[in-house]
């Protein structure tokens, strides 16, 4: 598109104006920030080490950058952190993906594979929506419930499938969100947490796309944010228009719905659900197809 646009650009005053506009349609550059593990404060420190660019950052000499006052004291960033950080900078300026070695977990899931993710009212201890995608049918399930009991019966009936079923459950972040929400539905409710440890998670976001280990990261994509939406569109995914922006939506709509019940707010949260495990699915799909042969 950008190259048509510019068919139609002339010297001077017009082709600067053209100019201007075919770089509004290109996408902004990768700052520093944009990558994991980088706030303001250690993009400063890194352009105080002369690393302005993601491609400095890419090429940078671990030894040298290491003799440099603002991170002779930091041996952790060196040995552990930059190298991640410079397979992500590369990524970013080839504007492809990087792949250094097949994951075979991904490969060898346990069936069936389910896709889930949970909304819940975390300061409450309130899981009111299961979401759960399978991967071979595609097929969504949603279970909502506002109410204690209703809760409870969601929980007991989302146990009883993962020990009758043994699926391997797909999630994004969930090492670090769902499964703590669902021990905490449990204390909540008084029933035994320990079957949460029993289920057979599998976190694409921290075991694949984002291990915060270099020993463990096969895999190196181009994406800002990883957040699953971000990721999957990557892969191709198109989001579709939905009136839930976020979870902070979510949970204010919830909250709304708990004082005055609407199935259209039911309805909304229930399809912004089912995209965050389509978007799993997404993922899981692209990066086998990216790993294949490796």
């Amino acid at each position: 598109m950008v190259d048509r646009f510019q068919d139609h650009c002339s010297s001077g005053t017009r082709g600067a104006f053209c100019a201007g506009a075919v770089a509004a349609l290109l996408p902004p550059a990768v700052e520093l920030t944009d990558l994991p593990m980088i706030k303001e404060n250690r993009a400063a420190r890194l352009r105080e080490a002369g690393i302005e660019t993601i491609e400095d950052l890419w090429k940078a000499d671990p030894g040298v950058l290491g003799k440099h006052p603002s991170f002779i004291n930091d041996p952790g960033f060196l040995n552990s952190q930059l190298p991640l950080l410079q397979g992500f900078a590369r990524a970013h300026h080839e504007k492809q993906a990087l792949v250094y070695a097949a994951d075979p977990r991904i490969y060898e899931l346990r069936e069936p594979i389910i896709h889930m993710d949970l909304e819940f009212d975390g300061p409450r201890s309130e899981i009111f929506l299961y979401g759960m995608l399978d991967h071979a049918s595609e097929e969504v399930t949603s279970w909502f419930d506002a109410s204690r009991a209703g809760q409870k019966r969601m929980l007991t009936d989302f146990r009883d499938l993962c020990k009758d079923q043994s699926p391997t459950m797909v999630t994004w972040g969930g090492a670090s969100s769902d499964t703590v929400q669902l021990r905490r539905a449990c204390d909540r409710h008084g029933l035994p947490s320990k079957w949460v440890n029993e289920v057979h998670w599998f976190d694409l976001q921290n075991e694949v796309v984002y291990t915060n280990n270099p020993e463990s990261q096969r895999v190196y994509l181009p994406v800002r944010k990883f957040k699953s939406e971000k990721v999957a569109q990557y892969f191709g995914y198109e989001k579709p228009r939905l009136r839930v922006k976020d979870g902070y939506h979510a949970l204010k709509l919830y909250r709304s719905y708990r004082q005055r019940p609407d199935v259209q707010i039911e309805r909304d949260l229930t399809e912004y659900n089912a995209e965050d495990i389509r978007h799993t699915r997404i993922i899981l799909e692209g990066l086998r197809e990216l790993m294949k042969g490796q």
